[in-house]
């Protein structure tokens, strides 16, 4: 992994000690900025040569000049044509002129008429036409689509000056003279089919109109208007349709009094059975026949005419009753009553109508059987009357029918002529519109400025700037090439999302020490990589604080606990990180003890200024006590067991001896057990040390391990069942966009405590070599 990645933040910073599930929020970007940095030197390069090749084949292509004029299309402003949007007079839309103008047509017409083919820069081209819509530009600088009046601008570039001048002028003479030949083309054109059109209509109209004619003459209708003239809607009356609708009404009134009738005879049968005295059923009678006094419907009247009068009688005939058992035969309303029979009898005489039976009797008559019988009678005449008004309707139908049929093909007759009549209008009044457009041109082109040439200043640029991006872009596909193959990391983020593991930490490269601080070490037993103990309140201080804060939260203040610190390979800097992280512990209150258990190579010795000879081999076998082998440090609360007398074969002997002894006994007097274990990689060691410690801490070197060594030794390590607790990021490099940086102002702050700023050194190369060796 190379510096072309960088972190980005989405949600929440990146927060060291924070489980891979918490750092969702962030994510890696290529950072192209970084990337073009390092590599500005071959890139910068690059650009030169890009540039000095574009001004040779500039050189070798030569100028070109590009010539310009100006010409005004406008529209005639014509009332016909608004009102005739369909109208295809002239060669189209205003927007068309620019696409008819590059067109082959336009530019062969000038090639030809202007002889363009024999101009020195065209006079070798096997296609003049093509190369000249290929340098030819059209463009509308004023008006748009329903303006009256557009401006377009005509450029043409070619090596030679002169040739693009006539080049441009031979376009705008042929385009004018375009324009005026296709106007009179198309009048003629139109000219032509609008006279076949109207010889058409017209010969449609007279065979229409004889047929029409014909149709008229056989039909059984009769018509109110001639043919040829505006018909109306009531022009053709149906009478057979006016018959139908007055007989249903007919059958309609005739089917209520059948009704009305029904009910009555119903009633008084009802009456009949349940043996009704014989008042109560003349009464029921009375008030039947009182409802006959009002105006009888027409359907009664039409079934019976006596029978109204039939009624009528047998009424007076009932009062009569009533009033002689009442009043006797001289009072005077039964006179008015018989006054009344009289008179009727004489209306029947008068008719020649017979008199009702009931008229003659002596008064012992049934009147309610006459009544009932006389109902069932209306009741037949009605049956009968339904019978022949169903009849009826039947025959008026066939013929409403018959004369439907008539008026459908009348009308189809009409549509076609109305149809045709307004087409042939329409060609009427075209050829009369046509008559005035034949000595006015729909569009007319204007030369409004004289053709110009300018040298061509884009040319040097195109060549320059594309072969210079030409160049950019090539260098910086190998450079991009180049910098995927580069697999180290280069950040503390990118270290946590590549190996999903926390990161309690980064430790920052060593700044090279001052004359001053070189002499102050020179006199201690302690290194140059003791730099929490030569520089307390610096930055590297600083940093193994926060990484003590860090996994102090990671392991949730668990004590006592042992703790295994390594690294993928050798060179990490996991000896400097146990030395100065156990100092930081035991600055922090805690009990700590240090045991070096990298028996192949131990350096923890040389750190703290101590001896080798006592150590962690001799205590493994036996000669001598943990307590008695341990050495105390400048700090009180810090216990250091160095690797002791060397060994042939340290493999052996951690596998044989009881190794989780050791480090029980070690947890029982201290509160953290730090264990300085050789690389995963490098030997097993590691692994055998890792089954009897409660956690391990990675070591990682920033810009130095890579991703296939870094998984290989997780890998390692989770084989042999080792607690990987997290990771640590080592000789990390300050940027500015990295949130884990001590920078600017707060360095100065972190290295100023209970004092003023030291003074700033430039670093010399004993400075640069003891930085070195304290990343170590």
């Amino acid at each position: 992994m190379s510096e072309r990645f960088r972190m980005s933040v989405d949600e929440k910073p990146f927060v060291f000690g924070a489980p891979p599930e918490q750092a969702a929020g962030l994510r890696l970007d290529y950072d192209a900025l970084r990337v073009a940095w390092r590599y500005r030197w071959l890139l910068g390069t690059a650009a030169a040569a890009g540039l000095v090749l574009g001004l040779l084949a500039y050189q070798l292509a030569g100028p070109r000049y590009e010539a310009t004029s100006r010409i005004l299309v406008a529209q005639r402003a014509d009332v016909l044509e608004k009102d005739n949007p369909a109208s295809t007079s002239g060669v189209g839309g205003r927007g068309e002129h620019v696409t008819l103008i590059m067109s082959p047509l336009i530019v062969g017409r000038a090639v030809r008429e202007h002889g363009l083919d024999r101009l020195p820069s065209l006079s070798r081209s096997r296609d003049p036409v093509e190369d000249i819509v290929e340098s030819l530009k059209v463009m509308r600088i004023a008006g748009h689509d329903r303006s009256l009046l557009n401006v377009l601008e005509i450029k043409y570039t070619s090596p030679r000056r002169d040739d693009a001048k006539r080049v441009v002028q031979a376009i705008i003479d042929a385009y004018h003279d375009y324009l005026q030949e296709a106007q009179r083309e198309h009048l003629d054109e139109l000219a032509t089919l609008i006279r076949r059109a109207n010889d058409d209509l017209r010969r449609q109209f007279q065979e229409v109109e004889r047929a029409y004619v014909a149709f008229r003459e056989r039909a059984p209708l009769i018509w109110k208007t001639p043919v040829g003239a505006e018909a109306t809607g009531d022009d053709v009356t149906n009478v057979h349709q006016e018959n139908l609708i007055a007989i249903d009404e007919e059958r309609r009134r005739n089917l209520l009094a059948r009704a009305e009738i029904a009910s009555k005879i119903k009633a008084i049968e009802q009456a009949l059975r349940r043996g009704d005295s014989r008042a109560s059923l003349e009464a029921l009678v009375r008030l039947y026949l009182s409802a006959t006094e009002r105006p009888m419907s027409a359907a009664a009247v039409n079934a019976s005419p006596s029978q109204g009068d039939d009624g009528r009688l047998l009424s007076l005939i009932l009062e009569e009753k009533r009033l002689l058992q009442d009043y006797g035969p001289d009072h005077p309303a039964v006179q008015n009553v018989r006054e009344s029979i009289r008179e009727l009898y004489r209306y029947y005489r008068r008719t020649g109508r017979p008199i009702p039976g009931f008229a003659t009797s002596d008064g012992t008559v049934d009147i309610v059987s006459v009544y009932l019988q006389s109902l069932r009678q209306q009741l037949e005449a009605i049956d009968h009357r339904e019978a022949e008004l169903k009849a009826a309707y039947e025959r008026e139908s066939q013929l409403a029918k018959q004369f439907a049929r008539y008026q459908v093909e009348d009308q189809k007759y009409r549509r076609e002529l109305a149809r045709i009549q307004s087409l042939w209008d329409a060609v009427i009044r075209r050829m009369d519109e046509l008559e005035l457009e034949q000595n006015n041109a729909p569009y007319s082109v204007r030369q409004i400025a004289p053709v110009q040439d300018v040298l061509v200043l884009k040319r040097p640029i195109k060549f320059c700037g594309g072969l210079m991006m030409a160049m950019l872009a090539v260098t910086g596909a190998f450079v991009y090439w180049r910098d995927l193959r580069d697999t180290r990391l280069r950040t503390p983020a990118e270290l946590q999302l590549l190996l999903e593991q926390p990161v309690y930490g980064a430790i920052p490269r060593f700044t090279p020490y001052s004359p001053e601080e070189l002499e102050q070490i020179a006199a201690s037993p302690q290194s140059e990589a003791f730099v929490y103990r030569h520089r307390p309140d610096g930055p590297e201080a600083e940093a193994y604080r926060a990484a003590r804060t860090a996994l102090l939260v990671g392991l949730a203040d668990a004590t006592p606990v042992a703790l295994q610190v390594t690294s993928p390979e050798p060179g990490d800097g996991k000896t400097t990180f146990a030395a100065n992280f156990a100092l930081a512990m035991a600055e922090s209150g805690r009990r700590v003890c240090v045991i070096d258990a990298d028996l192949r190579r131990p350096t923890i010795h040389r750190v703290f200024g101590l001896r080798r000879e006592i150590g962690t081999a001799d205590v493994l076998q036996g000669e001598i006590d943990l307590v008695t082998a341990l050495q105390p440090t400048i700090n009180e609360r810090l216990m250091v067991l160095s690797a002791g007398t060397p060994v042939e074969r340290p493999a052996e002997l951690l596998s044989r001896v009881d190794l989780k002894a050791l480090v029980t006994e070690a947890k029982r007097h201290f509160d953290i057990v730090v264990l300085d274990s050789p690389p995963v990689l490098a030997v097993s060691d590691t692994c055998l040390i890792g089954r009897h410690v409660d956690h391990c801490v990675l070591v990682v070197r920033i810009e130095k391990n890579t991703r296939p060594v870094l998984r290989q030794a997780l890998e390692t390590l989770a084989i042999h069942g080792v607690k990987l607790l997290g990771c640590v990021a080592n000789d990390v490099q300050p940027r500015l966009e990295d949130g884990y940086r001590y920078a600017g102002s707060y360095a100065e702050y972190v290295g100023t405590v209970g004092k003023s700023a030291p003074p700033r050194f430039d670093a010399s190369p004993a400075m640069a070599k003891a930085g070195r060796s304290a990343g170590r």
